[in-house]
């Protein structure tokens, strides 16, 4: 059960070109999961700390991505790129980037870790003045990447700034879709999701999987922004469901925010998770068994 919703376990299982393809498809998996003992495991029989997934995703963009600090500094002490970019639709990303915690954040930092906006200002200067609408208006995928990144940075003037200059609030970006709502949800920002949601973001957005917003506070146990999405209508029993062509391990027939409360308390437990439990139950929530056992 604990690995029921290892949505890059698919990918894993293939790509990798490394001496030990099986030990590099473990230890993405741990980073991804937070499983210390199969990090280890994996490391030991030949695991590449470098290893990347077809999407471009190695195991510290992984174990960032889900908050992993012990993971993290594993890798580090075994080698690993502190700042390897992976592409994506809005540009690269680093495992900075995709940091889901200011402790990640922070642990990443003090060892090096940069954004990818910071790695391209670092490199070779590209003239981007030659015609006078350039000064004007970014390229579309700049516009999307920014709002992003003011909202990893907390950066409330930013985002404001992006929304009033026209940046779509229900724009969806990367590979997963997410909308800035997705992204802010899951790093647990009340006051910029609430702006967000002021301007006219769509609480019950799906992303590629069709996870909600209301998804990810629920899976990174942010009870406030839970209320305020659920406050808004959010969908209490919206079920995920994978694109077409994409496989799991594990007999994924759907999960609801109530069923990734339960996923986010294995993974990182803490008292945090049954407020929310808690607090879904009182709106009515369901977990996919129960809609199931109820023929919706």
């Amino acid at each position: 059960m604990k690995y029921l919703f290892i949505t890059i376990a698919a990918l894993v299982l293939v790509g990798c070109v490394n001496g030990n393809p099986e030990a590099d498809s473990q230890l993405l998996s741990a980073a991804y999961m937070g499983d210390m003992d199969l990090a280890k495991k994996a490391l030991a029989v030949g695991a590449n700390v470098n290893c990347r997934n077809p999407l471009g995703s190695t195991p510290m963009h992984n174990a960032s991505s889900k908050g992993h600090n012990e993971i993290i500094e594993l890798l580090i002490t075994k080698g690993a790129d502190i700042n390897p970019e992976k592409p994506f639709m809005g540009g690269p990303l680093t495992p900075f980037d995709l940091a889901a915690e200011k402790e990640t954040a922070a642990l990443l930092r003090k060892h090096g870790a940069k954004t990818a906006e910071e790695l391209k200002a670092a490199g070779p200067i590209v003239e981007v003045t030659k015609s006078p609408s350039s000064a004007v208006r970014a390229p579309d995928d700049s516009i999307k990447k920014s709002i992003y990144e003011a909202i990893k940075k907390e950066n409330i003037t930013a985002i404001k700034q992006h929304l009033n200059s026209g940046t779509e609030v229900n724009q969806k970006c990367d590979q997963m879709r997410w909308t800035p709502l997705h992204y802010a949800a899951s790093r647990g920002n009340k006051e910029i999701t609430e702006l967000l949601i002021d301007k006219g973001a769509n609480v019950n957005a799906k992303d590629e999987r069709r996870t909600t917003p209301l998804h990810r506070a629920a899976l990174t146990g942010k009870k406030e922004v839970a209320k305020l999405l659920i406050a808004n209508g959010a969908d209490v029993s919206a079920m995920t469901q994978l694109p077409p062509g994409q496989r799991l391990v594990g007999n994924l027939r759907g999960m609801t925010p109530l069923d990734m409360v339960t996923l986010g308390n294995r993974t990182r437990p803490s008292d945090k998770y049954k407020q929310i439990t808690d607090l879904l139950r009182k709106h009515g929530a369901k977990t996919a068994e129960e809609l199931k056992a109820e023929g919706k």
